[in-house]
C-alpha cells in the first residue's frame, strides 16, 4: 500500500535530514533539488522543506510508486511563509505528509 511506503520513506529521509535554509546553503532564496542518492548511500544531508519533499518524492518513485501518484505541493502557510510538502496519491487514497 502506498501509505505504508510513504511512511517508510518519510522516516528514512527524516533520519538523514538537517534543516538548513537555501539562502545559507546555496546563497539564493530557492534551490530545489533531491538528495535521494545520498539517503540511499546512508549519508546525511542538509536542506529546507523543498529538498526534503523532493527527496521523499524521488524515493517514493524508486520504491515503485507510479510517478503520476507522487507530487510536491507548494503552499503559503498561515504565517505567510513559503512551504513545500510531499504528497502520495493513489486512486481515492490521498496521503499528505507534512515535514518540518
Amino acid at each position: 500500500m502506498s501509505k505504508d511506503i510513504a511512511k517508510k520513506v518519510h522516516a528514512l529521509v527524516e533520519s538523514k535530514f538537517t534543516y538548513l535554509h537555501d539562502d545559507k546553503q546555496y546563497m539564493q532564496a530557492e534551490h530545489w533539488t533531491s538528495h535521494a542518492d545520498k539517503v540511499l548511500a546512508g549519508e546525511d544531508f542538509s536542506d529546507d522543506c523543498d529538498g526534503f519533499a523532493n527527496t521523499c518524492a524521488e524515493l517514493l518513485i524508486k520504491e515503485g510508486i507510479d510517478k503520476s501518484d507522487v507530487s510536491v505541493i507548494y503552499c503559503v502557510t498561515e504565517e505567510g511563509e513559503d512551504h513545500s510538502m510531499r504528497c502520495c496519491c493513489r486512486r481515492q487514497d490521498l496521503h499528505i505528509r507534512k515535514q518540518i
